[in-house]
């Protein structure tokens, strides 16, 4: 195993807020940056907020004023572009303030690298991203940012997902007393997604717990910047119905509301037994004078008047897709292991920190057999998780000791006709030129199926064949991959196109002499395996061949293609 960085940064890079965590090997625990540039007290995330004018970085974090001033481009909730889909979406619906390209989003993210001894930059995923081509063109936008850049000995990896990472997190350093074999729900509620994990404790009490996933973990875009635009959207209608002439004045209005400390003190407090006897919460609107006063609008003294249920509709929509979403988890697990139980549910996130989420879920889905808990450290979750994870990972194990596969993947083959094979009915046939024998193309050999249950300390081995002319220099071969959200039973047996094509490898054996080839009469055969470990939120190859790994110093190549754009499924 590799040695140990000197430090892990581990980055939860957040819709509305960065968290980042470092750890060195002599340290006991992972040591949040609470520090920040323009911010008076300590805070354990930075917002994600960039301004900038004439096309260059002029502010970011907490030293973006809440005003935007004139001639400045102010930039937040941009995480959500990186995804391809969501991009295509905003275009269509705010063709005039959704970024032109995903080439602009990546300018945004552009910074400075740094320079010191041996350094890990680790990511965390949101568990809604599941295509591949989406995590290597984040990983792209990392390097172009910088991180790894500083040294030879900087590095870049893709971690945990949110899901994941909050877990590891839980099952480290909560303060419930866990059981060998209890099962916990976490629920990582956040500013643009909710991210849902079921897991099963391993060696609890040991100095390397393990937590087994028993469902594929899920995600879906829900999240606290859901409820700002809400209230948005109140402050923007009361606003154009008192002055129906100034629409875009108005609109600036509303976006400064958000950013109140009126809206967010009743958002972070708002269901804590503080408000029980409150019937109605008061805004302060920035620019609108102390002595306006519009009943029918609910506009007093210069300041919005919503009911308490007024201000809990904000939150409706959220809590029923939460809802959905644990429900969701829960059949899954029913279904795929009868006989286990939830025992513990816990909320991590800046959403799950909401007193009034925490009341909601308390009142669905706590029990006498069922703990609701929030993470000791429900901000800090997942930031922390990264860095525990991947220290442990190099000195002992990962506490991620197996995942359940949430695609099935395969690759495109050939195989020797048979006529009484039915899956061979009405394929598409070619004569090898190299053994004269007759094949069907465009088969599929899948290697993994969704749902199974993945070691992530051993890799899959999946055998090949290559038949070699004689003469032939070519040492070079692709692969094609496909994937399928199909369950085992309804997945295809070949592919009349390539739509489903997630990516290509391709296997190299520059250094393999043809005298390692197993000679045919009138040809050669290369028999070697492709390694296949399945991570967080991707896939890497390797190729060993007579035992041999002829890739240790980097993964097979793999050239992913972008998914086709659709609309989010939760």
């Amino acid at each position: 195993m590799d040695s140990i960085p000197d430090i892990i940064i581990g980055i939860d890079f957040g819709m509305t807020c960065t968290g980042v965590a470092y750890q060195k090997p002599r340290m006991d625990a992972p040591h949040v940056i609470k520090i920040w540039p323009g911010k008076g007290g300590s805070a354990s995330k930075v917002p994600t907020e960039l301004d900038y004018k004439g096309g260059k970085l002029q502010k970011w974090g907490f030293l973006c004023p809440d005003d935007i001033e004139p001639g400045v481009v102010h930039r937040e909730w941009f995480k959500r572009y990186l995804d391809p889909a969501k991009l295509a979406k905003e275009q269509q619906e705010n063709p005039n303030t959704a970024p032109e390209s995903m080439t602009e989003v990546k300018k945004w993210l552009e910074g400075s690298s740094w320079n010191d001894s041996k350094i890990e930059f680790l990511f965390s995923l949101p568990t809604t991203w599941t295509s591949p081509s989406l995590i290597e063109e984040f990983r792209t936008i990392i390097r172009g940012a910088g991180y790894g850049s500083g040294g030879i000995k900087h590095t870049v990896e893709i971690g945990l997902t949110e899901a994941e990472a909050a877990a590891v997190y839980t099952a480290k350093n909560q303060t419930a007393s866990y059981k060998e074999g209890d099962v916990m729900l976490v629920c990582d509620a956040g500013g643009g997604t909710t991210d849902v994990s079921i897991l099963k404790t391993n060696a609890i009490h040991s100095a390397s717990p393990g937590l087994k996933q028993l469902v594929p973990v899920q995600g879906a875009s829900i999240g606290s910047t859901d409820i700002d635009s809400s209230f948005e959207k109140v402050v923007i209608e009361r606003l154009d119905f008192m002055y129906p002439s100034q629409t875009a004045k108005n609109r600036g209005l509303a976006f400064s509301a958000i950013k109140s400390e009126s809206f967010l003190t009743h958002k972070y407090g708002f269901g804590d037994p503080a408000y029980e006897d409150l019937r109605e919460l008061s805004f302060k609107l920035p620019g609108i004078p102390p002595e306006v006063t519009h009943t029918p609008v609910g506009i007093q003294n210069g300041k919005l008047i919503l009911t308490r249920l007024e201000f809990a509709q904000l939150y409706s929509a959220q809590v029923e897709r939460i809802y959905a979403l644990i429900d969701k988890q829960l059949a899954q697990l029913h279904s795929s292991h009868p006989g286990e139980q939830v025992k513990y549910l816990i909320l991590s996130g800046g959403l799950g920190s909401s007193p009034y989420i925490q009341r909601k879920i308390k009142e669905r889905y706590g029990s006498s057999s069922v703990k609701v808990l929030l993470s000791d450290e429900p901000q800090e979750a997942v930031v922390k998780g990264l860095v525990i994870d991947r220290f442990q990972t190099f000195k002992q194990k990962p506490i991620i000791t197996s995942r359940c596969c949430r695609a099935s993947y395969g690759v495109l083959c050939s195989q020797r006709y048979e006529k009484n094979n039915p899956n061979h009915i009405g394929g598409q046939f070619i004569v090898d030129p190299v053994d004269g024998k007759k094949y069907v193309i465009n088969m599929i050999r899948w290697f993994i199926h969704k749902g199974d249950s993945i070691s992530t300390e051993a890799p899959i081995r999946y055998p090949f064949y290559r038949t070699i002319k004689p003469g032939d220099p070519n040492r070079r071969w692709n692969t094609k991959v496909v994937t399928s959200s199909n369950l085992k039973s309804y997945l295809p047996k070949s592919i009349e196109d390539e739509s489903n094509l997630i990516g290509v490898t391709q296997d190299q054996f520059k250094q393999v002499k043809k005298g390692l080839f197993k000679c045919k009469p009138g040809y050669f055969v290369a028999e070697y395996n492709i390694n296949v470990a399945i991570g967080a939120a991707d896939i890497r190859f390797q190729l060993h061949f007579q035992g041999k790994n002829y890739t240790a110093d980097r993964p097979v190549i793999v050239e992913w293609v972008p998914a086709p754009v659709k609309d989010e499924e939760d």
